[in-house]
């Protein structure tokens, strides 16, 4: 009997019609992102489409829908100025990228559906369903036994590294790579494996495709370059010469990129391996290890790396278990050319994402070949291929049986939650934003906050009040980002210094406004309407350590509202907390206090600290 089931379930990830269940699964799994709305940047997209009401400075052509700074250094100034990007920003700072049919297919949506989300989450699950599908065609190409194939498929299908990407509506544009890297890494087997010349015309043309929808789409070239290597059985010349076409088509549309002024400048977060490539070569040591611990360890060791979460211990643990499982895939890398074609595809697709900080959600195209490594070495060790080393047998087990748990258990229940964490994380930027400033009454002001808990939280208030047509407040300052402790003194009654042995800005890695080569030095002055940054002591890499903020009225005068963020322990669950900005008083002239002890002292901090959550509004 349970031959006979084991048949039956490899007759049925063996049938085309597999692919239907896969479609169906991947909906399925992601229909939770529904109940999300839109999150984050999305409000950037809507805001865009509407003109950015209430916000001028960052009026723009709608269908530059990814450019979120143009590098324009009087733009930036104004935007500065205004307060959406806060006073350590790099004038001449850039994050703009080229992805025009994705934008056109966003302004669509909002012309087609306006502010209903629901649509549009509709076609995000579309479009990982179709890849998820795409893969299977691809995989049941490469892959024997084909029941296999179906495994492979099924391993990624319900990956929730994936969710985040189909939640976000923002992440469609790489959706939409991803699927048109399969089309061309399947039109170019079947032109170099089973000769159709049509499809060799195919494969070049889904990658221009995929380009102008995301420069995620340059991650066919590794797989490009890893089936030249593997998978083609031509002599080496004809190899690397039918990576022509598809080498071409990469080329003009990177020169096409450069020439229009795309790219990043000045950003942590965003590295550009032309700026700076010590610095990329040097978060290159950090990125990629993470990347690979993510796609066969797990999430949560991705961010710990990054964000310095992680022990040196917890990373070296890390290490040493990458190492171990390369020796157990060793035996199946040495006898399978489809295994090696997508080991190395995953590797190098790994490089162009390793210029972003690592997020679970950028593994959704090194996990092509990932899904395929995992299973092959699963169905060899459990079938006891020839492959394997009887002596091994029992360890390589141990691994298999782990990849049971982490990537067949775990995902299928995590996918359920992923889509919704964008949704879920704008939820808390809502409730944190919830006590700033939003009536009429307040247009005039300048909202000053002492310490926001990082570099996004001053943009997102901005465009989330603009692209819902709510008030925005005149100007705001954010002094410092972060949850360590600073310093706060006032000298004077126009005038505080901030001080924290750890930085103003909450971390060197993630800044998104400024980053390497762009460091500041002490005596670096920053002039905005009302308030005067100066820079009195930085680090050895040239981050702000203490700062003095000049105002042009007193602290205590009307025009100033004065906020922090505080982090609110949700009762009764006291382990749950949420950030909230919080009216504070500034300190007294002469007095030498603490962000704490002055976020402690506001009556609103109090009330929130002993609501019941039901009360906390």
């Amino acid at each position: 009997m349970e031959a006979a089931e084991s048949r039956g379930f490899r007759r049925w990830l063996s049938s085309p019609w597999f692919a239907a269940f896969l479609v169906i699964l991947a909906i399925g799994l992601t229909s939770p992102c529904l109940t999300t709305g839109f999150g984050t940047d999305d409000y950037f997209f809507l805001a865009s489409f509407k003109g950015f009401p209430g916000l001028p400075e960052y009026r723009q052509d709608p269908m530059k829908t990814f450019v979120f700074s143009d590098g324009n250094p009087e733009r930036n100034a104004a935007l500065m100025d205004r307060g959406v990007s806060p006073w350590w920003s790099v004038n001449e700072g850039k994050l703009a990228f080229w992805r025009p049919l994705a934008s056109r297919l966003h302004w669509l949506d909002y012309k087609l559906f306006g502010e209903n989300p629901d649509p549009m989450h509709i076609e995000n699950m579309l479009w990982y369903a179709a890849l998820c599908a795409l893969l299977f065609v691809m995989y049941r190409r490469l892959m024997t036994p084909i029941w296999v194939a179906g495994f492979a498929a099924l391993l990624y299908t319900i990956d929730s590294d994936n969710g985040m990407n189909v939640g976000w509506i923002s992440s469609r544009n790489t959706l939409m790579s991803a699927c048109l890297i399969v089309a061309t890494v399947f039109a170019h087997h079947r032109w170099r494996g089973e000769k159709s010349l049509a499809a060799g015309v195919l494969a070049p043309v889904s990658l221009l495709i995929g380009l102008l929808c995301g420069e995620a789409a340059m991650g066919a070239l590794a797989y490009l370059f890893a089936y030249a290597l593997f998978m083609d059985r031509a002599k080496w010349p004809a190899r690397f010469a039918a990576l022509v076409p598809c080498g071409t088509v990469f080329a003009v549309w990177f020169l096409s990129y450069r020439a229009m002024g795309y790219g990043t400048v000045g950003s942590s977060w965003y590295l550009d391996p032309g700026h700076v490539p010590l610095a990329f070569l040097n978060r290159l040591l950090i990125h990629f290890p993470a990347l690979l611990t993510n796609q066969f360890i797990g999430e949560p060791n991705t961010v710990a790396r990054v964000l310095g979460g992680a022990s040196a211990i917890t990373q070296a643990l890390g290490l040493v278990a990458l190492a171990l499982i390369f020796l157990a895939l060793y035996p199946l890398l040495r006898r399978s050319p489809v295994a090696r074609f997508a080991g190395l595809g995953s590797l190098l697709s790994m490089l162009p994402v390793c210029t972003v900080v690592p997020q679970p959600r950028l593994m959704l195209i090194p996990g092509f070949g990932g899904m395929i490594l995992i299973a092959l070495y699963m169905h060899g060790v459990f079938s006891k291929a020839a492959w394997v080393p009887r002596k091994a047998r029992p360890i390589m087990l141990v691994l298999a049986g782990a990849w049971v748990v982490l990537h067949v258990v775990i995902p299928t229940y995590m996918m359920t939650i992923m889509p919704r964490m964008v949704g879920s994380y704008t939820q808390k930027l809502d409730l944190a934003f919830d006590d700033l400033p939003r009536s009429e009454s307040d247009l005039d002001k300048t909202v000053t906050i002492l310490q926001a808990p990082n570099d996004f939280t001053s943009w997102y208030f901005h465009i989330m009040r603009s692209a819902r047509a709510e008030i925005i407040p005149k100007h705001t300052r954010t002094l410092a980002t972060g949850d360590r402790g600073i310093t706060v003194s006032r000298p004077d009654a126009q005038t505080l210094i901030l001080r924290s042995e750890k930085g103003l800005v909450r971390n060197k890695i993630t800044s998104i406004y400024r980053g390497p080569g762009y460091p500041m030095q002490k005596g670096d002055t920053v002039t905005l309407t009302g308030m005067t940054a100066t820079v009195r002591e930085v680090t050895a890499e040239g981050w702000p350590i203490e700062a003095a903020f000049q105002f042009s009225v007193p602290l205590e005068d009307a025009s100033l509202q004065w906020y922090c963020a505080a982090s609110i322990p949700l009762k009764p669950y006291s382990f749950i907390k949420s950030t909230r900005f919080v009216p504070v008083a500034p300190p007294s002239i002469g007095e030498t206090t603490t962000v704490e002890d002055l976020v402690a002292r506001s009556p609103r901090y109090q009330e929130l600290k002993t609501a019941f959550p039901e009360k906390v509004k």
